[in-house]
């Protein structure tokens, strides 16, 4: 009963200081946020440095601008590979792969045998290797253990690589990349539902297009409010592809909360940080952003990461393919500093989420190597069929979802905020 009264005074004041007639509660609309969503999709691949993620940064800083933020980019160096076409010829039919980052050649024209190097035990030397990973296997991306076979495959001189990645959608399932991840020869992915044809002797031609080039990354600052403790508020703004459900919410929603803090003006300094670099290197725009311009963890009173996924709808897999469900996803994962135990119990106890305790995940795992205590974050389920896909979309989410979401963290961060008011 106790607990019951303190929650119920804890959001009267939090009504009462921050949000007097519900000023800023406009912008969580469920219309405006999936318009958001829509807006980022619009701008297409959303991968490192490229058109479509300096598009997506732009219009952030122009969005924060606006709200009355300072604003800065944090420019870092990238090498970075930009793809024109990749494709696997065999007999008459033309297959669409995708590169393994990182990319060592920029242009491929290789004809060669094929072998099944799960299966079949012959040599891989001067073939084109094929092998798989498993669904499984996802929980992964970023494991380099999971990754050995590829240094055993280049060091029997295979003459390059196709790995298909299994998923519910059947779809090029992307993989992020490692510091120290480097490849010899070419390793492209092939979507699982084009592996028919895929028999072991038969000669195809891999012919990949491309360009590499050292070029400058960026990801958005902004700060707004003088209190003397700090409030970071983060998001990944870069991809694999169009990322309508794995970055789409978070970025609506990051930009609905940066709305919301600009009118209610809570007593704190808030830092809105969104980074790009999230798909290579162990999300290098994190370390940049801590290493240069991160206010130090002894004055940071929360961090509060927005990360992928985790406002879309549910699927179910069927013997005709995948139904998306109405409702959202259900297996999407809060996680937390152990010190925000109580709080997130009292937010999401009666939430469609699964609460996971001293747990740091994503970007917030290198916050918390960093020694930044305090936080809480937002992840989907490891299964999304749709994650890392060509077809992550806007039709990922819904407006209903967005605005349910967005609110219940608005709700979590007055909660918490006030525990010190």
């Amino acid at each position: 009963m106790k607990i019951i009264l303190k929650v119920f005074f804890l959001l009267g004041l939090t009504q009462t200081l921050w949000a007097q007639n519900n000023p800023g509660d406009e912008s969580f609309n469920g219309n405006k946020l999936f318009d958001d969503v829509k807006q980022y999709v619009n701008f297409g691949v959303h991968r490192t440095a490229t058109s479509g993620d300096n598009a997506t940064s732009a219009w952030l800083k122009n969005k924060l601008d606006g709200f009355g933020f300072q604003t800065e980019y944090l420019y870092f160096p990238v090498k970075q590979y930009f793809l024109e076409s990749a494709s696997l010829k065999i007999k008459d039919s033309t297959l669409n792969v995708f590169p393994l980052w990182p990319v060592a050649a920029a242009n491929v024209a290789l004809n060669a045998e094929l072998i099944d190097a799960d299966n079949d035990k012959q040599s891989v030397s001067g073939k084109i290797a094929v092998i798989r990973l498993k669904k499984e296997d996802r929980k992964y991306i970023d494991r380099l253990e999971k990754l050995d076979r590829f240094n055993d495959l280049i060091a029997q001189h295979a003459s390059a690589i196709v790995l298909i990645v299994d998923n519910d959608a059947g779809e090029i399932a992307a993989l992020n990349t490692q510091p120290k991840a480097s490849w010899k020869i070419p390793v492209v992915q092939l979507a699982p539902k084009d592996t028919t044809q895929l028999i072991s002797g038969t000669r195809v031609s891999l012919q990949i297009k491309g360009s590499l080039k050292d070029v400058q990354a960026r990801n958005v600052i902004a700060k707004i409010g003088s209190g003397k403790q700090t409030v970071i508020v983060s998001t990944p703004i870069s991809g694999w592809f169009t990322c309508g459900g794995e970055r789409g919410p978070g970025i609506a929603i990051f930009n609905a909360i940066a709305k919301w803090v600009s009118v209610a003006k809570p007593p704190y300094t808030f830092v809105f940080i969104a980074n790009s670099s999230h798909e290579l290197e162990d999300h290098r725009g994190t370390h940049v952003f801590i290493d240069k311009k991160a206010p130090k963890p002894s004055d940071v009173r929360l961090w509060v990461h927005l990360g992928a996924s985790f406002a879309i709808n549910g699927y179910q897999k069927t013997a005709t393919g995948i139904n998306k469900l109405e409702t959202v996803d259900p297996k999407r994962r809060v996680y937390y500093s152990s010190n925000l135990e109580n709080t997130m119990h009292q937010a999401f106890d009666r939430k469609t989420i699964t609460q996971l305790g001293n747990v740091a995940l994503g970007e917030l795992s290198v916050a918390a190597k960093y020694g930044y205590a305090t936080y809480f974050g937002f992840v989907g389920a490891d299964f999304n069929p749709f994650f890392h896909t060509p077809v992550d979309n806007e039709t990922a989410t819904s407006p209903e979802i967005l605005e349910q979401t967005a609110l219940m963290i608005k709700e979590a961060i007055q909660l918490e905020l006030a525990q010190q008011l």
